[in-house]
């Protein structure tokens, strides 16, 4: 192909990319628009996060740090709570603020890391994540997820960011341990985020971007400045239960989250409802666990993931495989073909590098959800998470660029974005979808 022919097609493609760019966020505008102004105007509370609220405001800081709560999502909403007088209209109020924070702390990490990415390949990356943010619709329900993203996101753009750019790291080891102990005050996933953290030390040590002294003077000043934030924050639990203070959603104190899993899953299992997560969460309450267990004797339910584990490990790998095949289904909804980009340079030598680090580190998590949550999986636990695979795809570009031609990246692009607004136009106008 000669040098006219090679531009000729870089330009046409680049005019593709362009329409179909205005394509998705068209289709985007008209997606969340509908749930918007069509959708539910009741603040959903399946969690029971205000009742949880109610007791953090009647009992105070202490005695719901014991019973187990969800400490820093209390306190933002308590703050809206003083102004507003209404309970519903609080959590509202900061999961609106949470959403902006989101699309704002993102965009400046997205930017940051940008490099020689050209400024399409940016401008669709940045609608990508700004249609999966405000898909999140975390304002029409009582759900932490969000505004414990908020920090993670906050925790990424350190991590991505400010510890390549600084010559001193120690400030912002300090700032580490400090938001991951932060995370603990909002949902256990936060375990996850510590999981990831090593991780990412790890292959640092690995490509020795860090030394082992300096990888030993990290972890001492992270782990320090965790552990005090942790035993500020969960002072009255680790006193009185010897444990952190998770919000406890067991809301029958003689059956847990396990079992009724377990029992849901059955069902499916044995044919008596269908594959979807309202087996569990809907067609098998409290209730109906509480009476299975009385009638077939305590033991009849595993109540501990260890004991799901060893009654059932068949049901357990059809979980996990399950879980693994949602969360790619869902991942190609959103991103099509892009999941290529990252992909098709990750088992390439060298087999780590600082541009493959952010794939790395959605993959383990991707796997430790999947196999650790033992129900079936909701595409929000990927809400905080998710804008790493986005990080992944914006690092991959440049080297996916040196092996193949712009207009073949173009092209991934502009199928990826036409796909996406297809599904978008059909869950809005012909298709009712609740997985």
């Amino acid at each position: 192909m000669s040098n006219t022919d090679s531009i000729s097609q870089e330009t046409r493609s680049r005019k593709i990319l362009k329409v179909a760019l205005l394509f998705f966020i068209g289709s985007g505008i008209i997606f969340i628009a509908k749930k918007l102004f069509f959708g539910t105007t009741t603040v959903g509370d399946p969690d029971r996060y205000m009742e949880s609220f109610r007791f953090f405001q009647e009992h105070g800081f202490y005695e719901a740090s014991v019973k187990g709560t969800s400490l820093l999502y209390n306190l933002a909403a308590s703050v809206f709570y003083k102004i507003f007088q209404d309970v519903s209209t609080a959590f509202i109020v900061v999961n609106i603020l949470v959403e902006i924070l989101l699309i704002y702390i993102g965009f400046q990490l997205l930017k940051k890391i940008k490099g020689t990415v050209e400024t399409i390949y940016f401008y669709a990356i940045i609608a990508l994540y700004v249609f999966i943010t405000l898909n999140i619709h975390a304002y029409v329900r009582t759900a932490n997820d969000a505004f414990m993203a908020v920090f993670l996101v906050l925790l990424y753009y350190i991590l991505f960011y400010k510890l390549k750019e600084a010559t001193r790291h120690t400030k912002y080891y300090i700032f580490i341990g400090i938001l991951l102990g932060l995370c603990t005050a909002i949902r256990p996933t936060s375990l996850f985020a510590i999981v990831l953290v090593t991780v990412f030390f790890g292959i640092k040590f690995i490509l020795q971007k860090i030394q082992w002294k300096s990888l030993l003077h990290a972890g001492f000043v992270i782990g320090f400045s965790f552990v005090t934030i942790v035993s500020i924050l969960h002072y009255p639990s680790l006193k009185e239960n010897g444990t952190v203070s998770f919000y406890n959603k067991n809301f029958d104190p003689e059956v847990n989250w396990v079992q009724r899993n377990y029992l849901g899953l059955k069902k499916i299992q044995e044919g008596k409802e269908p594959i979807h997560k309202s087996a569990i969460f809907n067609k098998t309450p409290f209730s109906e666990v509480k009476a299975y267990v009385q009638e077939h004797g305590e033991n009849s339910l595993p109540k501990s993931p260890s004991e799901f584990l060893k009654k059932d490990p068949k049901l357990y790998s059809q979980v996990v495989g399950y879980n693994l095949v949602y969360s790619f289904a869902k991942f190609f909804r959103y991103y099509a073909f892009l999941l290529l980009i990252p992909l098709v340079i990750l088992f390439k030598k060298p087999l780590f590098s600082d541009k493959k680090l952010p794939s790395w580190l959605f993959i383990t998590y991707t796997f430790l959800i999947c196999m650790l949550c033992f129900t079936m999986m909701e595409y929000r636990w990927f809400v905080g998470y998710e804008i790493i695979l986005l990080i992944a795809i914006l690092s991959s570009i440049p080297l996916v660029v040196q092996k193949y031609r712009k207009s073949t990246v173009d092209m991934v692009f502009s199928i990826s974005l036409a796909l996406v607004s297809v599904f978008n136009i059909a869950l809005t106008f012909f298709i009712s979808s609740t997985y």
